[in-house]
C-alpha cells in the first residue's frame, strides 16, 4: 500500500503547473483574484512570434478574424489529441489545464492515477475542486491551479465536465488470483456488515454509476487509482465534507480487502456511460451528499 502511495505521489508531483495556469486562468467576466494577486491578462489569438500585421511592410493594419481551430477528438489509446482547441475564450478551451491529465472531455488520463472526470455528478466534482483548492484533498498542482478561482467557476467547470459523454475504454485484465477477485465482488455487493462494512452498490448504485447529488461512479477507473484513494483516506491524506463516510469505511478494511475490492472493480466491463442513480437514503450518513442538499 505504501508503495502505491508513495508512487502515486511521485508520479504525480512531477507535473508542472507552470504551462496550465494561463488555460485555467478566469475571464473578465469572473471575479478578480483575492487581495495579493495579479490581474488576469486577457486571451490572446495571435501565436507566439507571430509579426504584428501593423509592422509588415504594405499592410494596411486590419483587423484580422482569427481562426478557429476545431476540436481535435480524444485518442485514449495513445494518449494524442488530448487538449481540446475550441473557439478562444470558451470554457472548453480554458479547461484545458484539465484535460491535459485527465484526458480530452476528461474521458481518463493517460496516467493510470488521473481518473475518468466525465459524467461524474456536478455536486461531486464541485465538492472535490473545493476540498483540492482547500488543501483538504492534498495534490499540490491542483491546489495551484485552483487557489485563485471562485466558487462560481469551480461550479461552471463541474457543471461541464458532468455534462461529458465519451465511451469507456476498455477494462483492462489484471494478473490476480479468481480468490481475490471473488473476496473483491463479495465486499463490494454485498459488504462486511459484521464489521459495519456496508456494500458499495448501497451507495454507489447496483450498476456502478454513482448516487444523485454527489456520490461517483466507479466504472471505469483503474486498479491503481483505486487503491491510491482508499489508500488516501486510511492515512487521511484525502478529506471529505463530514461526516466523512468514505474515510470511515476505508479504516475499518484491511489492505487485502482494498486490493480485492480494486482488482475487482477495475476489470469490470465498464459498459456505456449510463445515467447516475437517483438520490435514496444510503447506509451511513455522508456529509458530501448533505452539504449537497440530499436528505438522509
Amino acid at each position: 500500500m505504501n508503495v502505491t502511495i508513495k508512487r502515486a505521489a511521485q508520479g504525480m508531483l512531477a507535473l508542472s503547473c507552470t504551462l496550465t495556469l494561463s488555460a485555467m486562468a478566469q475571464t473578465p467576466s469572473q471575479p478578480e483574484p483575492a487581495a495579493g494577486g495579479q490581474p488576469t491578462e486577457s486571451i490572446s489569438t495571435t501565436p507566439a512570434g507571430a509579426a504584428d500585421p501593423a509592422r509588415i511592410p504594405g499592410a494596411d493594419g486590419a483587423t484580422v478574424e482569427p481562426k478557429v481551430t476545431p476540436a481535435m477528438p480524444a485518442n485514449p489509446d495513445n494518449g494524442e489529441n488530448r487538449v481540446p482547441v475550441g473557439v478562444p475564450g470558451s470554457l472548453q478551451a480554458r479547461v484545458a489545464a484539465c484535460t491535459m491529465c485527465h484526458g480530452a472531455t476528461g474521458v481518463q488520463g493517460a496516467d493510470a492515477f488521473y481518473p475518468r472526470i466525465a459524467g461524474k455528478p456536478a455536486e461531486y466534482l464541485y465538492q472535490q475542486l473545493l476540498r483540492f483548492r482547500e488543501g483538504r484533498r492534498e495534490y499540490l498542482p491542483m491546489q495551484r491551479l485552483l487557489v485563485t478561482l471562485s466558487d462560481a467557476y469551480l461550479h461552471e467547470i463541474a457543471v461541464w465536465f458532468s455534462q461529458q459523454k465519451p465511451e469507456y475504454p476498455p477494462s483492462a485484465p489484471l494478473n490476480v488470483s479468481p480468490d481475490i477477485l471473488k473476496q473483491g465482488e463479495q465486499l463490494v455487493r454485498h459488504g462486511a456488515h459484521d464489521r459495519n462494512i456496508p456494500a458499495c452498490v448501497a451507495c454507489h448504485g447496483e450498476n456502478l454509476k454513482g448516487m444523485q447529488p454527489a456520490i461517483p461512479g466507479l466504472t471505469g477507473l483503474t486498479n491503481e487509482y483505486i487503491t491510491a484513494q482508499m489508500g488516501a483516506w486510511q492515512y487521511g491524506i484525502r478529506h471529505s465534507v463530514d461526516p466523512d463516510c468514505m474515510g470511515e469505511i476505508a479504516r475499518k478494511m484491511t489492505s487485502a480487502e482494498v486490493q480485492a475490492v480494486s482488482a475487482w472493480l477495475a476489470v469490470q466491463d465498464p459498459g456505456t456511460p449510463d445515467k447516475i442513480n437517483a438520490a435514496a437514503r444510503t447506509p451511513v450518513v455522508c456529509g458530501i451528499q448533505n452539504e449537497s442538499g440530499a436528505r438522509q
